[in-house]
């Protein structure tokens, strides 16, 4: 009654963008005050107790040029109770001077769309720059491609940071936009294709003055990282620029009194562009590669920690794993974790916080993973074993974490189980008053000496032996019941099965996720326990192989077993977002499982 009442007092003082699915979606900047020129981080979070979270769309933003700059992501997992939350993060830099409203933004999710709140930034002018020296170019192996006009007011080049390198690993391109005149509208850029190319934003823009040939530009520098998706020649396409036709005003006027005249001169549309680029990709070495090399790329470190190292038997230890460095954090995969016959595993989420400092992506990917103790005693968790490749140093290194020792206290399930069962001499006191009864029916012998020849009388005399027939089966069958502890389990192993389902449908019906995959979960294996005399609690997977094999059930009842066992095990350790249609399709295949097992196998 608590809990509900405390349910309902919880619904009402939530939001109402929580009132669905726990899901919510905010905007925030760092500033609302800046300058033409500087740049605003815009965030926005979504957060809720659901895994796999809805992604907003990149914002289109009218006075303003958005870049991508990664996201962060939180996961807890506390009683039970799971909530995440994402944050994407975007540059803005605004165009003009003048008041500008970064819009609401939107997001839909299971047919509801949330919405934030408007923004309003406040542009002022842009402070002067005073020209710097001039850059030095990229490596020696940096390619450039360029795009000039006639007079050459204007050019852009794309360069690349190698034309050599491995799969996965980071190639930085760089476009770069020279302006010899002022301009009052901003240019149409459209970024190179990069097919077989994983690509992330690399914000902020950088702005800078540049003395070329004599002639000072005004240059502006947009970064790409592409991450090659597999070995081979990659080809990079061609990034256009188009700059509208308007008035303008030379840039470096040496006239003092020049923007008195207002000096201006017109410009005719103007349609840059630059050739395509080539990068040879080379496949990851053989030589020295791990056998379970999961082809993660860069330079990285890791780091474990354990929340608790003493439980109760079925109560859960989380083990977070860290994976931080420089490279593709995105593509970064979960470390093996090895067979713990001791222990139920369960990945019980993931986080990644990606940065791209210095115009270099990294950052750190967590992966959380669940262990539950099967019974008392000491165990170990070994060390978490990954490996990765140095493409700086071309060779594959190691990392490896800790081992941790966990005390479990309390009483295993095999022990709980057996202490359930009939004393012995019970059992045997049963058979012989069965034997007993069975001798005394001897005597119904005496019936042959009659001679009777009319079958109604027969029958009637019959009846007594018939109902004291029916009488010694029930009395059979209630003491079978009552001694013999399998044949009881065994006649009553559907309909324990049943009750379990049943309540299961309750609980699905008031969206109680977690007791839902528990009592399903809890079906399966008192229903196979039952069927065959064996402690549920104590079943493992190799166990339920080998009992599947003696009872030679097929490949199909097995791996329909074992699919709605797993993920009654993800349901209950690992966030999820439980719609309704799937735990009611998964409650169907439990129900039919159990119905074609009971005909099938005896």
């Amino acid at each position: 009654m608590f809990r509900w009442v405390a349910t309902i007092l919880l619904a009402i003082t939530l939001p109402v963008s929580l009132s669905a699915d726990d899901l919510t979606f905010t905007a925030g900047v760092d500033r609302t005050q800046v300058a033409v020129g500087e740049q605003i981080s815009l965030e926005l979070t979504v957060a809720g107790s659901v895994q796999d979270l809805p992604e907003p769309s990149t914002p289109q933003i009218a006075g303003f040029q958005v870049f991508g700059a990664g996201r962060s992501q939180q996961f807890s997992f506390t009683n039970g109770v799971v909530s995440s939350s994402v944050t994407h993060r975007f540059v803005l830099t605004p165009q003009a001077e003048g008041s500008l409203i970064i819009p609401r933004q939107s997001l839909s999710y299971k047919g509801k769309t949330y919405v934030t709140s408007p923004i309003q930034i406040t542009v002022t002018k842009g402070a002067a720059r005073a020209p710097q020296q001039s850059q030095r170019r990229g490596q020696q192996s940096e390619q450039t491609s360029n795009g000039q006009s006639s007079e050459d007011d204007f050019f852009i080049e794309t360069v690349v940071s190698k034309d050599t390198i491995y799969v996965n690993e980071q190639l930085t391109l760089t476009f770069r936009f020279y302006q010899g005149k002022r301009l009052y509208s901003e240019p149409e850029y459209k970024p190179p294709s990069a097919t077989g190319f994983w690509v992330e934003d690399l914000p902020p823009q950088k702005n800078y003055y540049k003395n070329l040939h004599g002639r000072d530009y005004y240059v502006a520098e947009v970064k790409r990282a592409l991450f090659p998706t597999s070995p081979g020649e990659k080809t990079i396409g061609s990034a256009s620029l188009e700059i509208k036709g308007n008035d303008v005003m030379s840039l470096f006027d040496r006239d003092p009194f020049g923007f008195f005249e207002r000096r201006r001169s017109s410009v005719k549309p103007v349609s840059l562009g630059t050739d395509p680029i080539n990068v040879v990709v080379l496949p990851l070495p053989t030589e020295g590669k791990p056998v379970d090399f999961s082809g993660s790329v860069g330079n990285f470190k890791m780091s474990t920690s354990i929340d608790r190292t003493e439980v109760e038997v079925n109560q859960p230890v989380t083990v977070s794993i860290k994976l931080s460095g420089r490279g593709n954090i995105k593509t970064l995969a979960e470390p093996q974790i090895p067979d713990l016959p001791d222990f139920r595993v369960f990945n019980s989420g993931k986080a990644e916080d990606v940065s791209k400092a210095g115009y270099v992506v990294g950052g750190s990917k967590t992966f959380e993973t669940t262990f539950v103790p099967k019974k008392p005693g000491t165990f170990t968790i070994p060390a978490v074993v990954t490996n990765y490749f140095d493409p700086e140093s071309g060779e594959y290194k190691k990392l490896v974490g800790r081992d941790y020792e966990i005390k479990v206290a309390g009483v295993s399930n095999e022990e709980i189980a057996s202490r359930s069962g009939v004393l012995p001499g019970r059992l045997a006191l049963v058979a012989t008053d069965i034997r007993f009864i069975i001798t005394n029916q001897s005597g119904s012998d005496s019936f042959g000496g009659l001679y009777v020849t009319n079958p109604i009388f027969i029958f009637i005399a019959c009846l007594p032996l018939i109902a004291l027939g029916v009488v010694f089966a029930v009395r059979r069958h209630k003491d079978k019941l009552a001694g013999d502890v399998g044949y009881r389990r065994l006649r009553h192993a559907v309909k324990t099965a049943q009750k379990h389902l049943a309540v299961a449908g309750s609980h699905l019906d008031k969206n109680e996720a977690d007791q839902f995959y528990t009592e399903v979960s809890r079906a399966l294996y008192d229903y196979i326990g039952d069927k065959f005399n064996l402690s549920a609690h104590g079943l493992t997977e190799k166990q339920m192989k080998t009992l599947f094999s003696e009872k030679k059930a097929t490949e199909e009842t097995q791996s329909t077993f074992f699919g709605i066992v797993s993920t009654c095990d993800e349901g209950r350790f690992t966030p999820s977002s439980h719609e309704p249609d799937v735990m009611r399709g998964l409650l169907q295949r439990a129900q039919e499982w159990i119905v074609n097992f009971e005909q099938n196998i005896k």
